[in-house]
């Protein structure tokens, strides 16, 4: 018809040996398709091609290939621990309304609905390398490292249908949803089966016959992400005198760690006490933390924030059986002597 027969074209460069000759049978130095396969699978391959940058040429071999291997690992058991979270969640009957959503899962939402817009332009850029690396992070740093780790205790401790732990597993349907969708297109089998999981009422039979997530403009909360950017440089500075103390083997957990904080500035005393000491215990992932009006005598300056004064050491309180926590109230109620007060009453709900 005169007219070529595509819209667009891209062009990439030449698939190469470590050595960057070009791949032949005759220099013996080919990898067959059957090969890398039958090593790794279709969606380790997939998720490979997806993370090196087409334009350049491109160094390959087993190895390089099994490079994604780690990758893969971490995103799919990002899904896994999602899903697993998901397994007593009926979205129709148990979602809580974003107002009443907890600060944290507004924050991750805020995140997500981040990762839709990039990982939309990047599909229409064709730019799969921004992608991998933007799903990457967003799997390995903003959830796995920290806001999986946060919400543990409320889904693992927390009442089965508390507000706090509705709120989280409302989060991580959104989360679930959204991240198994931008994925299909890569790893088309992964997400195949992880959305046959999915506690959805109605969906279509495969998620390649699904829309890619929309952005929720509305749910970018910008306040909300600087609040928590200042949040994670304080965060930065326990964990290293945390980490400090579990070389010394003073401590093995950021559980058995007590945290006095004390800002010079008034805005960062501010922000501290806006989170609160309960709330600054949550995120930390330690038992226990106070806010001090003076910096102790042996309590020391942070390293990059300005103002901030530190002291970190082990805690005196006892450990609850249930949550771990190491907490003051250990032991007050005389029928659960090893248990904090909280875990108490929620094994005593489960009894009734």
């Amino acid at each position: 018809f005169n007219t070529a027969p595509y819209k667009s074209v891209i062009t990439h460069g030449f698939v190469v040996d470590e050595q960057g000759r070009k791949m032949s049978k005759s220099l013996g130095n080919f990898i067959s398709v059957d090969e890398v396969l039958k090593n790794y699978g279709a969606d380790i391959v997939r998720l490979w091609v997806a993370s090196v940058d087409y334009q350049s040429d491109t160094s390959t071999s087993l190895e390089i290939i099994g490079s994604a291997v780690d990758p893969y690992r971490k995103i799919r058991n990002t899904i896994r621990y999602i899903l697993g979270a998901l397994s007593d969640f009926n979205p129709k009957n148990d979602s809580i309304p974003y107002k009443k959503l907890d600060e944290l899962d507004r924050w991750a939402l805020a995140v997500l609905n981040l990762l839709i817009r990039q990982s939309r332009s990047a599909y229409d850029a064709v730019e799969f390398h921004s992608l991998f690396q933007r799903i990457f992070r967003f799997c390995v740093v903003e959830m796995s490292s920290f806001y999986f780790d946060v919400i543990k205790d409320r889904l693992y401790c927390e009442p089965a249908a508390s507000l706090k732990r509705r709120s989280s597993q409302t989060a991580l349907f959104q989360i679930g949803s959204a991240i198994i969708r931008l994925l299909a297109p890569i790893l088309v089998h992964t997400a195949e089966e992880a959305w046959e999981l999915l506690p959805l009422e109605k969906k279509e039979e495969s998620v390649h016959l699904e829309s890619m997530p929309e952005v929720q403009e509305d749910l970018i909360d910008v306040p909300l992400l600087e609040r928590y950017e200042r949040f994670f440089a304080i965060r930065h500075e326990v964990a290293r005198f945390i980490e400090k103390l579990r070389n010394d083997k003073t401590v093995g957990s950021s559980l058995e760690v007590a945290v006095e904080l004390y800002s010079t500035e008034e805005e960062l005393l501010h922000l501290l006490r806006s989170f609160g000491e309960e709330r600054l215990a949550e995120l930390l992932i330690t038992s226990d933390v106070n806010l001090f009006e003076k910096a102790s005598e042996d309590s020391v300056p942070a390293q990059d924030v300005r103002g901030l004064w530190l002291r970190v050491k082990k805690t005196e309180n006892s450990k609850c059986a249930r949550c771990w926590r190491h907490l003051k109230d250990v032991g007050t109620e005389k029928k659960y002597p090893d248990l904090c007060q909280r875990c108490a009453n929620v094994v005593e709900g489960l009894l009734k």
